[in-house]
């Protein structure tokens, strides 16, 4: 009710680009309707396929947290209870329900380890699901022959060569780079060419957009005020006329544009694309290009992967030395790491804030209160506003060459930084990096899983309560987005032009990085207590339920879904399941080692945990190749069966 009424008040937002229904023009029956009966196929078609990945993903989290509460509920709580006593009843509401009741030689705990087990192989499945979705899977609900099975198609023939010579003008190296394909690969070639260096040209027109919005806007203030409207270029200068200054600078960009596209034809960024004749030719293409020197073009140091997708590249970004690129995108990480995770941590923070709030003269029982609730005010604080926004202001500054590098840079951060927090740190009982690798220092190296686990229990207790508030407060959040729609009134209330007017009514694109990064942590957090603490689970079912179906209404709804950044983004949250379902193993492993009748299994566990971290580190350094292989065999019946189709999609 409330969005259909806040949607009311927007109505005149303008819906080119915008989500795929308004609310402004449905009603209540109409949009719940819409919500359920919108199948997966429309989904993919909709919010295009990175909606569609994203909440299948979620959907397939919630029946495994399901299953996996159903066999919580009804295997490890009755064993944990049974075993239960006056003293557990006494330490906590939860903890009659935890492992911590089992005796040591107890030998229901190999129960409880083979459960973790299976809980481990679930979410292995999950994670390989999710690669079945995102590199073959979505293919099937797009209409046969849609422009965007065309462009996947075009995209599984198309190769980026790097490191081409930039001092060759573009249109005459082209010719050249064409004929080198060729020669090698006769019959395999439909076109090839060299990039030219648009990069300064792109800048000035952006530049150029901007002041002719800002002329626009002065010029409609004199027409309604009848009064030359003035602007200050600096603190130190005097107001200058905003029309006279707009139009000189207006004129210095045009005459920069006619200087830069003269230069156009001199040079290029060092970038070619070849489009093969069918999937099979260019999966053949970069398994056997081999470079050689010849007619003076340093040959040797061409470079062929597969493309990008036409809509993923950041064309500003594409000319950059990917050395040069690597070494930023590690210093920022380094500094984001040395901040977040080593000086300004939340528990840091708030414990600088007690300090400071007992030197304050308050009333003890305010004073008591607001100490009691700092750590997850603090908390709170860093994980929605301050590292959200230093994550966007840093990944900004990375020279990422795909829009889907960039979401993979800010889903890697933030789960680094949540992972830390939320996780290790508390296991650990540390407050600082430092501090962790104090404690671990202190242990031998084949003990830090038993280390890891021996607060498992007392933290898993205190995630419940965590796991509740994440599915009733934060989803009734998400859904009313409270601040997207301030921002919206305060933008048209101070918009002067109507381009600015349309502009601050635009619907805002769903953020696809920062919501996989609240439901990959989430569902570590579960998952991490789930053998633990099995109360946790369907809670944790309750809130990806929610959460489906709260994102599913802001996509269909709400929210614009950006073109698609299909490739680095889906790698990155593949590796995330793959590193959680190791990290799963290899912290309830000690849990069990510490048992002498489940020694064994924990142990089979903690092997089988390093084993499977090292297969997501493994397939983030293979990248993305290694992970697209499959997907041609997908087309490749249309390439070898439909001529049409050939021809529209090259």
């Amino acid at each position: 009710v409330y969005r259909k009424l806040r949607a009311n008040t927007l109505a005149s937002a303008p819906l080119l680009g915008g989500p795929p229904f308004s609310e402004a023009q449905v009603s209540h029956f109409q949009a719940l309707k819409t919500l359920y009966t919108t199948s997966e196929g429309e989904i993919s078609n909709l919010c295009k396929v990175d909606g569609y990945l994203y909440l299948s993903l979620l959907k397939n989290m919630g029946y495994f947290l399901a299953l996996a509460s159903s066999l919580g509920l009804s295997v490890l709580v009755p064993i944990y209870n049974s075993s239960s006593g006056n003293e557990a009843l006494e330490q906590g509401k939860f903890m009659s329900f935890s492992i911590s009741n089992l005796a040591q030689n107890d030998n229901k705990t190999v129960l409880a380890a083979l459960l973790c087990l299976f809980f481990a192989v679930l979410v292995l499945f999950l994670g390989y699901n999710y690669y079945k979705r995102a590199y073959t899977g979505f293919l099937q609900h797009l209409p046969p022959n849609s422009a965007q099975h065309m462009r996947i198609s075009a995209q599984l023939c198309t190769v980026i060569v790097r490191d081409l010579p930039k001092k060759i003008p573009a249109h005459i190296f082209s010719s050249i780079f064409k004929q080198q394909f060729e020669d090698r690969f006769p019959n395999s070639i439909h076109s090839a060419v060299v990039v030219p260096d648009l990069t300064e040209l792109l800048q000035l027109c952006k530049k150029q957009r901007e002041v002719s919005k800002q002329l626009e806007k002065y010029k409609l203030l004199f027409r309604e005020n009848f009064k030359r409207p003035k602007v200050r270029l600096s603190w130190f200068k005097p107001k200058v006329d905003a029309i006279l200054h707009y139009e000189i600078k207006l004129q210095e960009l045009e005459d920069h544009i006619s200087f830069e596209t003269e230069k156009i034809p001199l040079k290029n960024l060092g970038v070619g694309f070849v489009v093969c004749k069918s999937p099979a030719l260019c999966e053949s293409l970069k398994n056997s290009f081999k470079p050689t020197e010849n007619l003076d073009i340093k040959l040797l140091r061409w470079k062929v992967s597969s493309a990008p997708y036409c809509s993923d590249i950041v064309w500003e970004n594409l000319g950059v030395k990917k050395l040069y690129s690597s070494l930023k995108v590690w210093a920022i990480n380094i500094l984001f790491s040395l901040v977040f995770l080593l000086v300004l941590t939340p528990l840091t923070t708030a414990g600088l804030l007690s300090e400071f709030l007992e030197e304050i003269k308050l009333i003890s029982s305010i004073r008591s209160a607001i100490t009691f609730s700092l750590p997850s005010i603090v908390l709170s604080l860093f994980g929605t506003t301050l590292v959200p926004i230093a994550i966007s202001v840093l990944v900004r500054q990375e020279p990422h060459s795909s829009y889907s590098s960039l979401q993979a840079s800010i889903i890697t951060k933030f789960l680094i930084f949540l992972v830390g927090v939320l996780i290790i740190f508390p296991l650990l009982g540390a407050f600082t990096l430092s501090m962790v690798v104090s404690i671990l220092s202190e242990v031998e190296i084949l003990e830090w899983n038993i280390y890891l686990s021996k607060n498992i229990v007392s933290v898993g207790e205190f995630y419940i309560s965590f796991v509740i508030s994440m599915a009733f407060i934060a989803n009734l959040l998400d859904l009313l987005d409270i601040g997207s729609y301030l921002t919206q009134v305060f933008e048209h209330w101070r918009a002067v032009t109507p381009q600015e007017e349309e502009a601050a009514l635009e619907a805002r694109p769903f953020n696809f990085a920062f919501e996989y990064s609240k439901v990959l942590i989430l569902f570590c957090i579960i998952l991490m207590f789930s053998v633990s603490t099995p109360l946790i689970l369907p809670f944790g079912t309750i809130y990806i339920g929610i959460k489906y179906w709260v994102d599913k209404y802001n996509l269909l709804f709400v929210c614009k879904v950006e073109p698609t950044t299909f490739g680095k983004l889906q790698q990155t949250v593949l590796v995330f399941i793959v590193l959680e379902a190791g990290l799963f193993m290899l912290v309830n492993s000690g849990v069990f080692m510490l048992s002498g009748a489940a020694f064994w299994t924990g142990l089979s566990i903690l092997v089988l945990g390093v084993w499977t971290l090292l297969a997501g580190l493994f397939i983030n350094s293979k990248g993305w190749d290694f992970l697209e292989s499959s997907v041609y065999s997908s087309v490749q019946k249309d390439w070898e069966s439909n001529s049409e189709f050939i021809e529209q999609a090259w």
